[in-house]
C-alpha cells in the first residue's frame, strides 16, 4: 500500500541545481517512489521567486498536492507522513532523537559552513567554479548567459550568506573538526546504515559537494564519510580543480 500511494503522489521541487539541501530532498523523494518534477532557479534570483511561491526566500520548496512546504527539515518530516516507507526517521524514540539532532546539526551547522566555503572558493574564481559545478541540462538559462553573470551571482551570494575574509578564515580552520564530527556520527551508528535516514541525507549531501572541490579533497581522502556520500549520492558533481584557494587560506585547512 505505501508503494502504491507513493506512485500516486506527484510533487514539484523548486530548487537551485547542485544545492546540497536540494539534493538531499530530491534523493529523499526518489527513495519514497514519488514522481518528482523540478523547477530550477538561479542563485540570487531564487529569492523573490521563492518568497512569492512559499513565503520564504530559501530553497528547497516542494509543492505537494494541496500544500506547499519549504525548508529541507520540514520537507523530510512531511515526506515521512505522506509515505511512511522507507522511513527517514527511526521508530524508536531514542534513536529518532539522535537522528533528529544530527539532522539539525547537518542543516544548521555543516550545510551552512559548506555553503559559505563554496562561495569562499568561488570568490577567487567565479567562472571556473560555476562552470565546473553547473549542469547545463538543469540550468534555467543557457550556460554562456549564466557565466556572463558569474561575478554578479557570486557577489550576490557572498552578500546573502555573509561571506567575508573573516568568515572564510573561520570556516576553513573549522572544517577538519566538522569532518571529524561526521566520522563520529558514523562510528556511533547515527548515520551510515543500510538505508539512508534524514541525517544521512542532510550531512552526506554536504560531503559530496565538498569532495567536488579540489582544494578540499586532501582533507577528505580516506574518510568513511566520502565513501558513504558517493553511495547515497552516486551522481558525480563537476570537479573544481585544485589551486583556486590562495596559499594562506589553504594553510588553514591543515
Amino acid at each position: 500500500m505505501p508503494i502504491m500511494l507513493a506512485i500516486m503522489i506527484k510533487a514539484t521541487l523548486w530548487q537551485i541545481p547542485g544545492s546540497h539541501p536540494c539534493e538531499a530532498v530530491h534523493t529523499a523523494m526518489t527513495m519514497k517512489g514519488m514522481e518528482v518534477k523540478t523547477v530550477n532557479l538561479l542563485p540570487v534570483m531564487h529569492k523573490p521567486v521563492q518568497r512569492v511561491m512559499f513565503g520564504q526566500a530559501t530553497v528547497p520548496g516542494v509543492v505537494f498536492p494541496g500544500e506547499r512546504v519549504v525548508g529541507s527539515r520540514r520537507i523530510m518530516q512531511r515526506l515521512d507522513q505522506l509515505v511512511p516507507e522507507p522511513p527517514l526517521f527511526p521508530a524508536d524514540p531514542a534513536a529518532r532523537l539522535k537522528v533528529e539532532e544530527a539532522e539539525t546539526w547537518g542543516d544548521d551547522v555543516l550545510q551552512a559552513a559548506v555553503r559559505r566555503l563554496l562561495w569562499t572558493v568561488a570568490r577567487h574564481d567565479p567562472k571556473t567554479v560555476l562552470t565546473a559545478l553547473a549542469d547545463p541540462e538543469t540550468l534555467p538559462i543557457p550556460l554562456p548567459i549564466a557565466m556572463a553573470g558569474a561575478n554578479q551571482i557570486v557577489w550576490g551570494e557572498t552578500k546573502i550568506h555573509g561571506v567575508t575574509d573573516e568568515t572564510a578564515r573561520t570556516d576553513l580552520s573549522a572544517l577538519k573538526g566538522l569532518l571529524d564530527e561526521v566520522d563520529c556520527l558514523i562510528s556511533e551508528g547515527v548515520i551510515g546504515g543500510e538505508t539512508p535516514n534524514a541525517a544521512d541525507l542532510q550531512i552526506l549531501s554536504s560531503i559530496k559537494l565538498l569532495s567536488a572541490v579540489g582544494d578540499f579533497r586532501p582533507l577528505l581522502e580516506g574518510r568513511p564519510s566520502v565513501a558513504l556520500a558517493d553511495r547515497v549520492f552516486p551522481k558525480s558533481s563537476g570537479q573544481v580543480p585544485a589551486g583556486v584557494l590562495p596559499a594562506d587560506e589553504l594553510a588553514l585547512l591543515s
